[in-house]
């Protein structure tokens, strides 16, 4: 499924498929890491350094348009609080390192959604 997507992100950009794989699997790590935060902060037997640092990436990822660095900082802090799973450290590292170097073109290429953000804490 996230092939087909990509090359139709690839048709409809009209850039090199090699620029479009790169940007677009960035934004799957950025969704997996979103995922990932959600049940960091729903689920009561995490830390709570862990919870907290999982609750203010997301506010940050909320306003990503306007604080990009921001964004990546914050997730950064999460990497460091992760336990041991180096997939998870890993994919979010990746968000992170990603929102980082391209933060001035996403403010206005890539809004993402509130409701896609929002928690239930």
């Amino acid at each position: 499924q996230r092939i087909l997507r990509l090359a139709h992100l690839q048709h409809l950009s009209n850039k090199t498929i090699g620029h479009v794989a790169t940007e677009g699997m960035a934004w799957f790590d950025i969704a997996d890491s979103i995922a990932m935060l959600h049940s960091i902060v729903r689920n009561p037997n995490k830390p709570q350094r862990l919870v907290r640092a999982a609750t203010l990436a997301l506010r940050r990822l909320a306003r990503l348009g306007k604080d990009a660095q921001g964004a990546s900082r914050a997730l950064e802090m999460v990497v460091v609080q992760l336990p041991d799973c180096r997939q998870d450290k890993a994919t979010m590292q990746r968000a992170a390192d990603f929102l980082s170097r391209h933060r001035k073109s996403l403010a206005t290429n890539y809004p993402l959604d509130d409701e896609v953000l929002k928690s239930k804490v």
